[in-house]
């Protein structure tokens, strides 16, 4: 036990060597806290009938029942893994990942010797260890033992797998795989590729925050997006008025104008309401539109145009379920 203290001092001490030294642990146990971070789904805390907590409850319950059955010793170390991770994926969806590598972890071995106990020996003779004497000694035409030959033989076919497979075609000269099949199907390739060739006014460019990060790498240089998945760097009310625009409700022409923004980038799927609000606005001008995204730029000012934005900035919106639904959410999903 002291020597596993030992090393565990060893290694609190080690995340210490860093350009930050005290105050990187300190900003992780701050980061968390962040109140912007709380309205997205994946720091929101556990919950029976939401994401994962059906899947967290059965898990125990299998975990009780194995539990009950085994003859494994249930180690001291087992249960403050599992009671660690258990503890960090209630407070937030987003630890359960870690929650379900150390679930494994400490079941596999009491599973092993349900395995061992329940399934008759005739049905595992594959698991019999044979005798040195009992070996075969020839297999797939070849003698048993260890030679240069079969070493070369074993490299040649760790090297067509690797040939053949998608990562390795840049390195034997093939073509590399089209954009289409390296990012998700969600990922804006159009959009980015529009924007390449016609950049946006100076200025902010209110985007969904999902798609931020993207836009800035592999947008147009200078891009300067309203919102990224770095939203904890965020005034909370900035936060909040994006938020506002992005569910499309009322008003949300007038949160564009408080930060001067020269365009704004929709998608059509997730921002419905927006999207419905933004082809009637006659402050606002569609210049791009494909399957997934809308780009507007704000048109010139006018007497008129000022008058009918003020109508439009004050006209109630359709309530629906999308303007409703959390905007931040789309980003575990991606």
């Amino acid at each position: 036990v002291r020597r596993r203290l030992y090393l565990l001092e060893l290694g609190v001490a080690a995340t210490l060597l860093n350009p930050y030294g005290l105050d990187l642990l300190l900003y992780t146990l701050w980061f968390a806290n962040n109140e912007n971070l709380k309205d997205v789904l994946e720091w929101r805390p556990l919950t029976i009938l939401g994401v994962g907590g059906r899947e967290f409850a059965l898990s125990w319950v299998v975990l009780l029942v194995v539990l009950r059955h085994s003859r494994q010793r249930v180690r001291a170390a087992d249960v403050l893994l599992l009671g660690l991770f258990t503890l960090a994926a209630i407070t937030g969806v987003r630890m359960m990942s870690w929650y379900a590598m150390s679930f494994v972890y400490v079941i596999v071995p009491h599973l092993t010797d349900l395995w061992n106990r329940f399934v008759p020996t005739r049905w595992r003779e594959w698991e019999v260890p044979l005798e040195l004497d009992e070996a075969p000694q020839e297999q797939f035409g070849m003698r048993r033992g260890r030679t240069f030959n079969y070493t070369l033989i074993g490299l040649l076919l760790v090297w067509i797998v690797f040939a053949l497979s998608p990562i390795g075609r840049p390195v034997v000269g093939d073509e590399p795989r089209q954009p289409q099949l390296l990012f998700d199907n969600d990922t804006p390739h159009e959009l980015t590729a529009y924007l390449r060739e016609n950049p946006t006014p100076a200025g902010l460019t209110f985007c969904p925050q999902w798609w931020g990060d993207w836009l800035v790498w592999d947008g147009p240089e200078g891009l300067r997006p309203f919102m990224t998945t770095n939203l904890h760097l965020a005034p909370r009310q900035v936060w909040r008025d994006y938020q506002a625009v992005s569910a499309g409700v009322s008003g949300w022409t007038n949160a564009l104008d408080r930060y001067n923004t020269k365009a704004m980038i929709v998608d059509k799927d997730k921002q419905a309401t927006l999207a419905r609000s933004a082809r009637r606005s006659s402050a606002w001008e569609i210049v791009h539109e494909d399957e997934m995204a809308l780009v507007l730029v704000r048109r010139e000012p006018t007497v008129a145009t000022a008058s009918e934005s003020a109508a439009d900035a004050a006209e109630p919106t359709e309530p629906s379920d999308d303007a409703a639904a959390d905007p931040a959410a789309a980003e575990s999903s991606n």
